[in-house]
């Protein structure tokens, strides 16, 4: 018998639990984990684990106000054209849904030029700056 099969003859005990894929099987021979409801609630605290540290992993986020993440994409931004995957990524990076860049354009804080990229607009580099001057930066 090869792994992932089912045979009752072979592990009569066994519990077979999906993980991750319909393609794999685990087997659980442990009689402690027989009861269901015990395995519902052991893959309910692994999946907290999961999403502790899918939150650790984000760069802290949440720690970072709103306006300093505009400061941080602005200033990595820079002068330089991006393409909307690049100025997605750099949204993204920074905490924002990469879809952002639509509201950024109808804002007039970004705009598309002939080159097909993306620019800061100089209403983007005074508030910058005016934001640094604040803070002495």
């Amino acid at each position: 018998m090869t792994r992932g099969q089912r045979s009752s003859t072979v592990c009569p005990k066994a519990i077979y639990l999906r993980i991750a894929s319909n393609r794999y099987a685990e087997e659980v021979h442990d009689e402690r984990l027989a009861d269901r409801e015990k395995v519902a609630a052991a893959l309910r605290q692994i999946s907290r684990g999961f999403a502790a540290r899918a939150q650790a992993v984000s760069a802290g986020a949440d720690e970072v106000s709103r306006e300093e993440r505009y400061r941080r994409v602005i200033s990595e931004w820079g002068a330089r054209g991006l393409t909307r995957e690049q100025a997605s990524a750099l949204f993204r990076k920074h905490g924002f849904a990469p879809q952002a860049s639509g509201g950024w354009s109808r804002g007039e804080w970004i705009e598309l030029r002939a080159d097909g990229r993306c620019y800061l607009t100089g209403r983007s580099q005074a508030w910058l700056a005016e934001q640094e001057a604040d803070d002495g930066r």
